[in-house]
């Protein structure tokens, strides 16, 4: 199931730049389970939709009895210029911990487990990706829940303190066996456009998770996460199934963190080198 997670997260990559007008290559073969393997022709073009919030809605019908809802949230670290530095890898770590409705990280997984879902969040340069996949006769629960995560985390102080030392392990693990792919990505970029929007580093540096506090967090999420800032895509399901989803969920979303208190950078990357 975490393998097809990973696909299904290389799916939801492509479905949104297609959404953006770029277009969409569908791997060799993408598997849905371990008994059946779809082929490219039976999978379904994208049907694409924007809300009047400015949310995109992506669908792929996949026809299987797995399926997968995503976000991908236009945030991240090119857009920390007024933050301390790595909170958008520290948020990475607090995803699907205790919300308004459910009080805990344990409750959260007690809920999901008639979709015997899987969950995960990652983080890129310039976006974040919340996704969920499990039971196609689930997917009104993993959408549910997807909204509850997104826009009602809790983020106690108990959760900042977890989410620091899952930081500093990545720290740790990277300082000990390094990946060069990503280093030389950071030193790359950092060259071309040092300083400013995508040439900021997108990991947390040393001695800087000390200085993310709670209130960072949440500034950061109330002017990031915006329903105009965000693609909807649902993998394995009908668009009508999606657009109901993102109306009740995601269109006007009661949030965790009141009235926006910043607004996001939306400065033009400056290129530095030579």
């Amino acid at each position: 199931l975490h393998k097809n997670l990973r696909q299904m997260t290389s799916l939801i990559h492509r479905a949104c730049l297609h959404s953006m007008r770029t277009s969409l290559v569908l791997p060799p073969e993408y598997i849905l389970n371990s008994s059946r393997t779809i082929q490219p022709h039976e999978l379904s073009n994208p049907e694409i939709t924007t809300m009047k919030s400015g949310l995109k809605v992506v669908s792929m019908e996949c026809y299987g009895a797995i399926s997968s809802v995503g976000l991908f949230i236009k945030a991240g670290p090119r857009f920390e210029v007024f933050y301390p530095s790595g909170i958008s890898h520290l948020i990475s770590k607090l995803a699907f911990l205790s919300t308004r409705k459910y009080e805990s990280r344990d409750r959260l997984v007690e809920v999901l487990e008639p979709a015997g879902s899987v969950t995960d969040c990652q983080m890129g340069r310039e976006e974040m990706i919340y996704k969920l996949m499990g039971y196609r006769d689930q997917v009104d629960l993993m959408s549910e829940v997807l909204s509850e995560v997104v826009f009602r985390p809790r983020v106690t102080l108990q959760e900042m303190e977890k989410a620091r030392n899952l930081v500093l392990n990545d720290l740790k693990t990277f300082s000990m066996n390094p990946d060069m792919e990503p280093l030389l990505t950071d030193y790359t970029y950092a060259a071309a456009y040092n300083l400013n929007t995508v040439g900021l580093p997108s990991v947390c540096p040393e001695g800087g998770v000390s200085q993310i506090r709670r209130e960072h967090v949440m500034w950061f999420l109330s002017a990031h996460y915006r329903p105009n800032r965000m693609v909807l895509v649902g993998l394995g399901m009908e668009h009508s199934t999606l657009l109901d989803i993102a109306d009740r969920y995601f269109e006007q979303p009661e949030v965790s963190w009141g009235e926006a208190k910043d607004e996001p950078d939306t400065s033009i990357a400056q290129y530095t080198g030579g």
